[in-house]
């Protein structure tokens, strides 16, 4: 396997441009900060999704999480790793995390332009729909 094989799921791509498609900067967050009464924030880097203990001691509930990129399943399909450790190890398309009560869910939907509702706090561990990640 080489950084310029094609990437099987995108083959007009190599595996080294996927790898290599830098990330997202969230600038428009500072709006959120701004306009909203922000309970939290999480840049969801290496670590997943377990980053969000680090938070608060309440748990949180992904029942409706975004779309897996292609990478992330070709990471798992060709390494037979299970969902559970794919949501501990990488943000599995859930870059950043910001914690708004839900009086302020509307105002910070219309700030962040690709923001939507994920899931909500509750009162232990981290869920991905059924699986428990903490």
């Amino acid at each position: 396997l080489s950084y310029k094989d094609p990437f099987p799921p995108m083959p007009d791509f190599s595996i080294g441009d996927i790898l290599l498609t830098p990330t997202r900067i969230y600038s428009e967050v500072m709006g959120v900060v701004r306009r909203c009464d922000v309970h939290g924030l999480a840049h969801i880097t290496g670590g997943g999704l377990t980053k969000l203990s680090r938070l608060s001691k309440l748990g949180f509930e992904f029942s409706e999480p975004l779309p897996v990129p292609p990478l992330f399943e070709w990471i798992k399909t060709i390494g037979g790793v299970d969902d559970v450790e794919m949501y501990k190890t990488f943000n599995m398309g859930m870059g950043f995390v910001v914690v708004v009560p839900p009086s302020e869910v509307k105002k910070a939907l219309e700030i962040l332009k690709d923001g939507r509702v994920v899931g909500r706090i509750s009162d232990g561990g981290i869920w991905v729909k059924e699986l428990r990640l903490l």
